[in-house]
């Protein structure tokens, strides 16, 4: 929250989580703030339902209780704005999911909607914000959603009187038309084109196939000044698709119009070169916790294909179930609630069955499975060390992942008993280097796959070696990664 002095702020941390609590769902209405929710759910909520969300296919309203009503006046100057933060918590699983509305009622009888977002990735808490000329106070509210848990809370949870225009109108944002629709790729292009009084802003596209229900994010990149940005998705042939630039500075996120484009039919893969899904995908369970009779599993897919996969999974009843996308030689998990170890979960492709797993079938490793073994790759994958340094008893040394694939291969690092550590992404056919240290000459350093270790580098194989060749010339500092 900015602390310029000319804003005249009401902020309430320590509210929020009492607002929060008093805010839960109470069907039995043991207390004044139970009986205000199932009251308000009944009579209120219900008759919203009816007006509001049932022509906007939404499946739950919540009729606001008061929570963080400290802050419902804000008693503004006439060239200022009243904002007020809304908070919308899940209560519990399933996630909220995109496309939350929130309708405020205000004190002069003008009514507003606000569209919710999240500030980032994840599945947790949708915010809204609210803003009217002058301030005011708020009489009620309601927000109608999908998804969520039992025990869902609207929260107001700060509120201020902003000076002159909406801050939100400061930052700006184009969706551009896609480019470079050819191979299996695409490129989406925005533009900012408004930074305001920030100093930095993420950007970064949301985008989806037409027929899927949920946006996916592309990698956030940091912008400090206007100009045009890009990133680089997979796609189909004969499939549409649908994408928006999206920047986000602090609380503030402004969303561009929504494009679409097709990827042309023509393009499409011989039916020879396409895997046989059933031969590549398998199917574990890699959590698993019984309580009450019920099961909660942690689900893994595996596909070992040239191909990224767009597969479904259910349960053996057909109930529940989504669709999931598991990229070439990768995994996609994930949960299953409210089922019993005696259901299976089925993995189709084109509602073909191609795997399958009992949910009392928990994989010993916990977790950790066969498929994210190296092994196969240690012929074409090698390390080494291209520098080594001295100072204090310490070592720095400038390490090299080598891959003869040709894909990409990416691999996290660790110096044991220090705090380096880093990602790095190893071209097909190529290199990748990068510094640690200083650090103890006893500290290995491990290279890891999705947390596994898959092999070691050690500081004290090399010492010998540079100290007798102290000219040691080295013509890859252009590829250097710093580790530090």
């Amino acid at each position: 929250m900015d602390d310029n002095p000319s804003r005249r702020t009401v902020l309430g941390a320590s509210g929020l989580v009492a607002a929060g609590l008093a805010g839960c769902l109470d069907s039995e209405g043991d207390d004044n703030t139970g009986q205000n929710g199932n009251e308000n759910g009944n009579e209120n909520g219900n008759e919203n339902s009816n007006e509001n969300g049932n022509e906007n296919n939404f499946e739950n309203t919540l009729d606001w209780g008061g929570q963080g009503d400290e802050f419902a006046t804000l008693d503004c100057e006439d060239d200022e704005v009243g904002f007020w933060k809304w908070i919308l918590t899940p209560g519990g699983q399933p996630p909220i999911e995109e496309g939350a509305q929130l309708t405020v009622t205000y004190e002069d009888n003008t009514t507003e909607t606000y569209d919710g977002f999240r500030p980032g990735e994840g599945q947790g808490a949708v915010q809204f914000e609210a803003f009217k000329d002058g301030g005011g106070t708020v009489e009620s509210a309601f927000v109608e959603f999908n998804g969520g848990g039992n025990n869902p809370v609207l929260t107001i949870s700060e509120a201020e009187c902003r000076e002159g225009e909406d801050d939100e109108k400061d930052l700006e944002v184009e969706t551009k038309p896609a480019t470079e629709i050819n191979g299996s790729t695409a490129t989406l292009n925005g533009f900012l084109t408004e930074i305001g009084d920030f100093t930095e802003v993420e950007a970064f596209f949301e985008w989806r196939n037409i027929e899927d229900d949920d946006f996916q994010q592309t990698e956030r990149q940091t912008l400090t000044e206007t100009g045009p940005f890009s990133a680089e998705i997979d796609v189909e042939p004969g499939e549409s698709y649908e994408f928006r630039a999206v920047v986000e500075a602090n609380d503030h996120r402004v969303v561009g119009v929504t494009l679409d484009f097709e990827k042309d039919e023509d393009d499409k893969e011989d039916e020879k070169d396409k895997p046989d899904v059933k031969e590549h995908v398998d199917v574990k369970v890699v959590k698993h916790k019984e309580k009450d009779g019920t099961v909660k599993a942690k689900v893994r897919v595996y596909n070992d294909s040239d191909h990224d996969l767009k597969l479904s999974w259910d349960l053996k009843d057909g109930n529940d179930g989504e669709k999931i996308e598991v990229p070439k030689h990768g995994k996609t998990s994930f949960w299953v609630y409210d089922a019993t170890k005696y259901e299976k979960v089925y993995i189709r492709h084109d509602g073909e069955k191609v795997a399958y797993t009992k949910l009392d079938e928990k994989d010993d490793h916990d977790d950790k499975d066969d498929h994210d073994d190296y092994d196969k790759y240690k012929e074409y994958v090698d390390v080494d060390v291209l520098d080594y340094k001295h100072k204090d008893g310490k070592v720095k040394i400038k390490c090299a992942i080598y891959n003869d694939l040709d894909h990409k291969l990416k691999f996290s690092w660790n110096a044991k008993g220090s705090n380096y550590g880093g990602k790095i992404s190893v071209p097909a056919n190529g290199k990748d280097t990068f510094w640690v240290g200083y650090i103890e000459k006893s500290s290995k350093i491990e290279i890891l796959v999705d947390g596994d270790v898959v092999m070691y580098i050690d500081p004290d194989d090399y010492e010998d070696y540079f100290d007798d060749n102290d000219n040691h010339d080295d013509n890859d500092d252009n590829d250097d990664k710093d580790g530090y």
